[in-house]
């Protein structure tokens, strides 16, 4: 045996660098511990028991020269046993009912003196209670609690709101009352009496209507139905102005063909229209086809549930173009009205005003999908043509007409638009114009009041039970 030593076996030598570890054998040795049971035993320990009870254990020790005191200094590691002076956060779990603790607390003097801060959430089936408590235990057990608490029960809710009165106190250090009710207010010598108002509503059932409405001025809109007409057919009249004498009286704005105009006897004209609708209507779109005006002319749109419009609720001034105009309401429409008029004023026009065609009503407007981005647009030559006997045509040429052509490309079979488009098509067929606006934000550039020249097929992409996504070519004619 051979063991290497460095310094003396007494401080500070018992410490680094002097206790190197050079020992190149171990030391066998017996040796007998000598205490005295009067002296105290001064020992530092941090503690962490394992589980599997394994205590694990560091220990230097100084005995003195008199072999009677004993200090040590330990690190224990101990695990399993809740040490006093903690924060602790546990999750328990019991069936379905789940509570969750987060808890910071002090003890001392005792069990007198407790202040505790929780924050808890109990799920037990379908009821829920979310409570956050504050409180504090007295010498005399006096507990003082500040909750905010709901509760749900299935399908009925309890909505609670407590109004405190002011209290009375005694031997108090402040009054119990915000931002006093803190722990730096609240001692140990707080006595009082808490006087509560509380206020109950309990809700059985509620009913809730909601009305969606998807509403942009971007894309598609097709007016179809146009309420302008009335239910007669005979439901226009004139305020302000006359009509020259002839076929050019105001019900030729209610026909199809914009060529049979209605014309005035001057330049400024006030006309009304009676949707004969007692609930009024919404109206988003509006046109004025064929139309004589000049650029400078200015024409007002004004609606009322009056007739005689003694109030005038809604107005507005529309852009002038040549030819046609048409109005695209920018926001959805909320209120609904029965008359429409239509203040015209012209004084540069050399002739007397005159209009084809007016319509106006709610659209049918895609949202979210919408025509593939090439437009066909094409001139055609509108004229009247007769055979003669010689085997010769006599036409007269009357306009040109447009026509457009477009495309719809994966349109999603369970949405809307597909079914919109479908409600169109059945209802006007080939038989019936409708106004198509292509893009409501120029309007003029491609809006077509024309009929299909034939009903569009479609071709359909099926993937499966609900994914079918079809493609239709639409082309609308105004010559027909």
């Amino acid at each position: 045996m051979s063991v290497t030593e460095l310094g003396y076996l007494e401080g500070p030598y018992l410490f680094e660098p002097y206790l190197a570890q050079q020992v190149d054998a171990s030391l066998p040795f017996q040796a007998n511990l000598h205490i005295a049971v009067e002296q105290p035993v001064k020992a530092q320990a941090e503690r962490r028991i394992e589980a599997v009870g394994i205590v694990l254990t560091q220990i230097y020790r100084l005995i003195s020269a008199t072999v009677t005191p004993i200090k040590t200094q330990a690190n224990l590691h101990i695990a399993a046993i809740d040490a006093v002076l903690t924060q602790s956060s546990r999750l328990i779990d019991s069936g379905s009912d789940t509570l969750q603790t987060q808890i910071d607390r002090r003890i001392d003097s005792g069990i007198q003196n407790i202040r505790t801060q929780t924050e808890q959430r109990i799920d037990s089936g379908s009821d829920s209670a979310n409570t956050q408590t504050r409180g504090v235990l007295t010498h005399d057990l006096t507990s003082k609690t500040q909750i905010e608490r709901r509760i749900a029960s299935g399908s009925k809710l309890l909505n609670m709101e407590v109004v405190r009165t002011n209290l009375s106190h005694a031997n108090c250090y402040g009054y119990l009352e915000d931002p006093y009710l803190t722990e730096v207010y609240l001692g140990n010598r707080v006595c009082v009496s808490l006087w509560t108002q509380v206020t109950r509503i309990q809700v059985q059932y509620l009913h809730t209507q909601i009305i969606r409405a998807l509403y942009n001025t971007k894309l598609i809109r097709i007016l179809h139905k146009f309420p302008s007409r009335g239910i007669s057919g005979i439901n226009w009249t004139q305020v302000l102005g006359g009509t020259v004498p002839g076929d050019f009286g105001l019900n030729n704005l209610n026909t199809d063909i914009v060529e049979q105009v209605w014309r005035a006897d001057g330049t400024s004209a006030t006309i009304q229209c009676d949707t004969e609708i007692s609930q009024g209507i919404f109206m988003d779109t509006m046109a004025i086809l064929n139309h004589n005006f000049t650029t400078s002319a200015t024409v007002q749109l004004q609606a009322s549930n009056s007739p005689t419009f003694a109030t005038t609720p809604y107005s507005q001034n529309l852009v002038t173009e040549l030819t046609d105009i048409f109005w695209i309401e920018p926001y959805l429409p909320l209120t609904s009205y029965r008359y429409w008029r239509f203040v015209i004023n012209d004084p540069t026009n050399t002739s007397t005003l005159q209009i084809g065609t007016i319509i106006f009503g709610s659209s049918i407007i895609f949202n979210g999908e919408c025509i593939v981005d090439q437009v066909q647009k094409r001139k055609i030559h509108f004229s009247d043509k007769v055979k003669t006997e010689g085997f010769t045509n006599k036409s007269n040429d009357r306009a040109l007409k447009k026509a457009v052509s477009f495309s719809f490309k994966s349109l999603d079979y369970t949405l809307d638009n597909y079914n919109n488009l479908n409600e169109v098509i059945n209802y006007i067929r080939t038989s019936l114009k409708a106004l198509w606006i292509i893009d409501p934000r120029f309007a003029s550039r491609f809006a077509v009041f024309g009929k299909l020249p034939e009903i569009p097929a479609e071709n359909h992409r099926v993937l499966g039970l609900t994914e079918d996504y079809i493609d239709i070519d639409v082309t609308v004619d105004e010559s027909l």
